[in-house]
């Protein structure tokens, strides 16, 4: 694997496992110009210093843009292209935001999605379930060289994202068709 790319994805992943930082970039898809800091941190009652890092952190992943106005910082949906699965993950959070009217809750399941990218040990497993289609525990602790503590509780993680499934008997699978949230990285890691 690339090891410039590893790291973005995992990164990328983990900057987007935070409810927090989902609300931050809905509140940027859904208004009529770029907001600043204050407003946005006025939307989601947070303080200014907290809603600042955060954004930081989205703008770090490619996943915002920034325009700044003498003392002001404003943020917006342009990505950096320099970081390709930046533009794809944008994208499809971008329109599953836009898709319907989302409840209270709506950044649970995408957290959880997220948390199954934001590890390198995570994502070696979901290359190695990739490259197979399914392996069982043994052939992913073989592969993987992880112990059994480690390998349950990765797989654990990628369980209730529900990017992988499990059979009755242990042998694990990609969720296909590919959530739309999840197929980015997962075409990333195709790639590689």
């Amino acid at each position: 694997m690339d090891t410039e790319l590893r790291p973005t994805l995992w990164r990328t992943a983990r900057a987007l496992a935070n409810a927090e930082r989902l609300r931050l970039f809905r509140r940027i898809v859904e208004a009529d110009e770029a907001p600043g800091v204050v407003a946005l941190a006025d939307a989601v009652h947070l303080a200014p210093s907290t809603v600042s890092a955060y954004l930081r952190s989205l703008n770090a992943r490619g996943l915002v843009g920034v325009d700044r106005k003498a003392a002001f910082v404003f943020y917006n949906l342009r990505t950096d292209r320099s970081l390709p699965v930046a533009a794809a993950v944008q994208r499809a959070l971008r329109d599953r935001v836009r898709s319907t009217p989302l409840p209270d809750d709506w950044t649970d399941a995408p957290v959880r999605l997220f948390r199954a990218f934001a590890h390198p040990r995570r994502l070696l497993l979901l290359r190695l379930l990739l490259a197979a289609q399914e392996l069982d525990d043994d052939a992913l602790r073989a592969q993987s060289g992880l112990c059994p503590s480690a390998l349950q509780r990765h797989l654990a993680v990628l369980l209730r994202s529900d990017v992988v499934w499990s059979s009755n008997h242990g042998t694990y699978f990609l969720h296909r068709p590919f959530n739309p949230l999840a197929a980015p990285f997962l075409a990333a890691l195709e790639r590689t």
